[in-house]
This record gives structure tokens, C-alpha cells and sequence, in this order.
């Protein structure tokens, strides 16, 4: 009845073994003779009340397993993306510093963009953040993550942990973009580096508006960092594209602001095998 006992033993052993367990319950003596019908049906009665109880429980264990299995299965990008939302969430105080210091229990980051990029991917991305050159310095900069995008194959082919995006409209949430300055000059920023945060939308003719999480010293438009608040947040961002599609300058926080053309990349994370 029913896929027999819970040990999955539908021989008449296991059978016995159920009768005998339902009547110590009921501190009974054993019976002394099979032939007591309505011994039998109390114990099949119980039996089955238990079998049937057990199978409307929650099966917790494969639950867990499916989560574990779900984390794991997410692609490179959407780890990025998400260890970038759940440090924006979990910020509480920060400031822009090209030296990171960082405090996460009482949510406190001094950052710059590339050092935010840093703690990303070496938290969601640490195989791909490796890829990066550093150029003998501790952690790579903007023009290193701009070198290193721009260097990649525009396919999933070949080795480098990266894959370049062309198109600024084909980006998704989860890469990120670079660009270097023009002038590199001793001592002074080399770029900058965002987190692409939504899908970018067409805002004009060959304009593109995108939402980024990055830190910066200057907030963009409708950004999160107000009242001269500097480091982490979130904001928008406007890129002129040129008849290919690719970004060739931004605007840093209005759609009609100032325009700095400066070589431009993006990249995508990609996933080992």
C-alpha cells in the first residue's frame, strides 16, 4: 500500500517489524496468535498514517542541495553583479581613497574604482580577476582593466578569463567597463572602471544611458551619493557610440554634459571550460 514501510522494505519481514514496533508504542503484549484481525488492521492503519505524514514533509535536505546547486550554477557575470549589489546594500559609510581600507562588518569602504573592481572580483571573479596584469603593483589599475578588455577575443574562444563586449548596446548587467585617460601622467588617475548595473538603453541618436555601480570622487546623475558624499554608490552614466555601436566617450552625469572622448572597453567575465 502506499510504497510500503518508511525503510523501504516491503517484505513480510519488514512488515513484522512495523506490527511489533506499533505495539510496544501501545505497551501491549505481542500477540499470541496471527489469526487477530483487528490487531492486523491497527498496525496497517498506524502504518500507513505514518507513511502518508511523512511524505507531506518538506524534503529540507534536497531543498538545500537545489540552493547550493542554484549558487553554483550562476555564470561569472551575474556572480559579479551580484557581490556588487550586496556591497552597495551593505555600505553604510565610505569615501574615496586611492589606498582601500575596508571594514565590511561595520560597513565601511575607502576605495577607489579600481580598488572596488578588486573586491569584487576577488570575491565573485577570482580566476578571472588573475588575468588582469598588475604591472608589478599590488593590484591592477583602470588602464590595466582597460588594457586587458580591450586585448580579448570578442568570443568565448581562447584563454584570459575575459571576453570583449563591442557593442555597448550588447552589455549586460555584470561587466564592467574601463576606459584609460588620454594623457597618462605620473601620480594622477589613469581611468576609470564601472559595473554595468542594468541593461543600457538608447537615449538619442548614437547616445546610451547606463546605470553603474562604481566609487568615485564625483557623483553621476541620479546618483546615491548625495550631500558631497564620495566612494561607493550607484548612478548614471550617458556614452556616445559611434556607427558600430561602441562607446567612444561618456558623459559623466547628464545626458547633455560635457563629453570625454577616452579609449573605451568592456568586459565580460568568462566562465573556465
Amino acid at each position: 500500500m502506499g510504497g510500503g514501510p518508511p525503510s523501504g522494505d516491503d517484505s513480510e519481514k519488514g512488515g513484522r517489524r512495523v506490527t511489533m514496533h506499533v505495539m510496544s508504542l501501545s505497551a501491549e503484549p505481542p500477540p499470541t496468535t496471527r489469526s487477530d484481525p483487528r490487531r492486523i488492521i491497527l498496525a496497517l492503519l498506524l502504518a500507513a498514517c505514518t507513511a502518508w505524514a511523512r511524505a507531506g514533509e518538506p524534503d529540507r535536505s534536497a531543498a538545500n542541495d537545489g540552493a547550493v546547486a542554484t549558487v553554483a550554477a550562476r555564470s561569472a557575470p551575474e556572480r559579479i553583479l551580484a557581490e556588487g549589489r550586496r556591497l552597495l546594500a551593505g555600505m553604510r559609510d565610505s569615501r574615496y581613497s586611492h589606498k582601500t581600507v575596508v571594514d565590511e562588518k561595520a560597513g565601511a569602504y575607502a576605495v577607489d574604482c579600481s580598488g572596488l573592481a578588486v573586491l569584487i572580483l576577488r570575491a565573485a571573479a577570482a580566476e578571472q580577476l588573475a588575468a588582469i596584469p598588475r604591472n608589478g603593483r599590488s593590484r591592477p589599475r583602470a588602464v590595466e582593466f582597460y588594457t586587458a578588455f580591450s586585448a580579448a577575443p570578442a568570443d568565448d574562444k581562447g584563454a584570459g578569463g575575459w571576453r570583449r563586449v563591442v557593442r555597448l548596446m550588447d552589455a549586460r548587467p555584470g561587466d564592467l567597463i574601463a576606459w584609460r585617460n588620454v594623457e597618462q601622467k605620473p601620480g594622477t588617475s589613469t581611468g576609470h572602471i564601472v559595473l554595468v548595473d542594468e541593461p543600457p538603453a538608447l537615449d538619442g541618436k548614437g547616445r546610451v544611458r547606463v546605470a553603474v555601480i562604481d566609487a568615485t570622487s564625483s557623483p553621476h546623475g541620479n546618483d546615491t551619493r548625495t550631500d558631497g558624499a564620495t566612494g561607493i554608490g550607484r548612478g548614471t552614466m550617458w556614452f556616445d557610440v559611434d556607427s558600430d555601436g561602441k562607446a567612444v566617450g561618456c558623459r559623466w552625469k547628464s545626458r547633455n554634459g560635457t563629453l570625454h572622448e577616452v579609449p573605451t572597453a568592456i568586459g565580460r567575465a568568462k566562465d573556465p571550460g
